[in-house]
């Protein structure tokens, strides 16, 4: 196991750009990063500083030592008579006995496909694990529910002027005046240039409006075509308090990520 592999994804970025790897995305997986940082240390013709500028990297070249100490020395003697060894078991393993070569073709084959079955499915599970294991999936996760619960009743309804005007204010209030608040208020931005929005700003400015739009005391009179009117009134109706607690939830996985 790497020494990386406890690190979280964000200390991994901040090693990343404090190494100056080039072509790093922020949305890149933690296993291809943790890769793309110990091939680069690997590489270079001597180790860092441990002491002064990366303290860090300790114990990574730790590893790497403790590794090398671990590993037998073996002589040439050693391999002769080991290889004599072998010659001889793999000589009284052999099987003079007639077999049949369609069958052990088949069985090779389907080893093979086995095989490659085992393989393929351990790398959709890490991939679909890498995809599931962000902030932004959360959170798409999490608007797909909104819509679900939005759009269900004004389908049955079949009202245009109610439907425009709950979108639009859900598209407003629940994603686009959050994500304009954490773009201008980003606290992060010195640290993560990669991040353009502050994620902990975002849920708690979604927080904080769906707050505001549950208590507000909304009129049942007035124009049929008052669109913000109709358009909260959805939301309070449909949405209750999932937005709420969406973005309280996006909050805490924020802190506890970064």
């Amino acid at each position: 196991m790497s020494t990386f592999s406890r690190w979280r994804k964000v200390e991994l970025l901040d090693l990343a750009e404090k190494l100056k790897l080039p072509n790093v995305a922020h949305n890149v997986r933690k296993n291809e990063l943790i890769h793309t940082i110990e091939d680069h240390l690997n590489v270079l013709n001597e180790p860092l500083d441990v002491e002064v500028d990366y303290p860090e990297l300790k114990s990574f070249y730790d590893s790497i030592v403790l590794k090398h100490e671990e590993e037998p020395e073996v002589t040439a003697e050693e391999e002769d008579e080991e290889s004599v060894e072998e010659d001889n078991k793999n000589y009284n393993k052999l099987d003079f006995s007639e077999e049949d070569d369609d069958d052990s073709t088949f069985k090779f084959g389907f080893e093979n496909y086995l095989s490659d079955i085992v393989v393929k499915v351990k790398e959709f599970n890490e991939s679909l694990q890498d995809s599931l294991s962000t902030i932004q999936s959360i959170d798409k996760i999490f608007y797909l529910i909104e819509f679900y619960f939005i759009m269900r009743p004004l389908i049955e309804h079949q009202d245009a002027a109610l439907s425009l005007s709950t979108l639009i204010i859900w598209i407003s209030f629940s994603f686009l005046l959050p994500a304009i608040i954490a773009y201008y208020i980003n606290f992060i931005r010195y640290d993560l240039t990669t991040i353009e929005f502050d994620p902990m700003v975002f849920h708690l400015a979604k927080f904080l409006i769906s707050l505001a739009i549950l208590n507000l005391k909304l009129s049942t009179t007035g124009d049929r075509w008052d669109y913000v009117r109709l358009g909260l009134t959805s939301w309070v109706h449909y949405l209750g308090q999932l937005p709420l607690i969406f973005a309280l939830v996006g909050a805490l996985l924020t802190l506890y990520i970064f």
